[in-house]
Formats: C-alpha cells, structure tokens, sequence
C-alpha cells in the first residue's frame, strides 16, 4: 500500500505534459524525458495483438482504449521507477538475478505442467529446464522481468524502511500527545 502510494505521489509530482501529443517525433512527455513517437505505437501492438489472442472475439473501440490507456501507464510507471532507482543508486547485480531465478520461478512456470512431478512443482525439473540449451531466449526475457523484481523490491525495502519508528519516537510521540501539565498563575502585587 506504502508502495502503491508513493507511485502515485511520484506520478503526480512528475508532471506528464500532454502537450507534446501532436508534436512531430513524441507523443508525449514523461518525468522530462520524451516518449518517441514509433515507441509508444510498437508497444500498443503488441499488447493489442496479446489481448486479440486472449479474446473469442474481436476487440471492441472500448478495449483498444484500454489497451493504449495501459500501455502509457505503464511507460509513465517504469520511467518513474527507473527515476528512483537511479536517485537511490539501487542496482540489482547479476548474481540476484541468477539467484532469484534459480529458486523462485514466475508464477506461470511454477504451474505448468511440464515442472509438475505428482501434482507438485518440481524445482530439480525447473532448473534443468534453465541450464537446457533450448531455453535460452526464454530465460532472458525472464531475467529481465527479475532484474526488475529485485529493483522494485530493494526500492520498496528503502521506501518503507522509515515507516516504522523506533521505541524511543513511539513513547516520545505517545508522550506529546498525552501528557498534559497545568499551569496555575498567581497575580503578586
């Protein structure tokens, strides 16, 4: 929640400039940074053709809008995170990519089949499966999504490591709200 929170302070402070839209080369304006005009239309097709593939039927106007309105939230999302992580110098080494690859694969592959021994996922199964050499630009794509995983977890660890006040600021804090003092004053003449 702290999380989600700091994300949307972070999107209102960065100010996206819409005015950009109609000039030549961008379509928009993100964090300062332009968005160039055959980036943003690459990544709608290919999220429009994903969601054609997962639909019986075609999509309607309402849908293509989602699809274009998902994609700018994530570009303005992933450039506001790619902010704060360079402004705190988190990096994520290629040894916790590796690492978190080994023991924790994505939910999709937890469940397939084909890593399943009696019902169960099976992690020996998983990680031949990531030394076979057939695997190869599937698992980049997945180191990819990790690199990102460890990013966003080492920023969300920062984020909210000051959310929780040691004993002395609980009991000071306890303090100014409920200690009371009375004050009596005497007219001397």
């Amino acid at each position: 929640v702290v999380f989600f929170a700091f994300l949307m302070v972070a999107f209102l402070l960065t100010g996206v400039d819409y005015s950009a839209l109609g000039s030549s080369g961008a379509v928009g304006d993100i964090n300062g940074e332009t968005v160039e005009a055959r980036t943003y239309p690459t990544i709608v097709q290919q999220q429009t053709e994903a969601a054609q593939r997962q639909s019986a039927t075609p999509l309607s106007l309402e849908d293509l809008q989602a699809v274009r309105d998902r994609v700018w939230e994530q570009m303005i999302q992933q450039r506001v995170l790619d902010a704060e992580y360079e402004r705190y110098g988190i990096e994520a080494t290629d040894e916790e990519v590796v690492e978190l690859l080994r023991t924790s694969p994505p939910q999709q592959l937890a469940t397939a089949p084909e890593f399943q021994t009696e019902g169960q996922f099976d992690l020996a199964k998983y990680q031949r499966w990531l030394t076979s050499p057939g695997s190869g630009p599937y698992v980049e794509a997945l180191g990819a999504e990790m690199r990102e995983q460890v990013l966003r977890s080492k920023l969300l660890t920062l984020v909210t490591s000051d959310v929780y006040l040691s004993d002395a600021a609980l009991w000071q804090q306890y303090r100014d709200r409920n200690e009371k003092v009375r004050v009596h004053l005497t007219a001397i003449l």
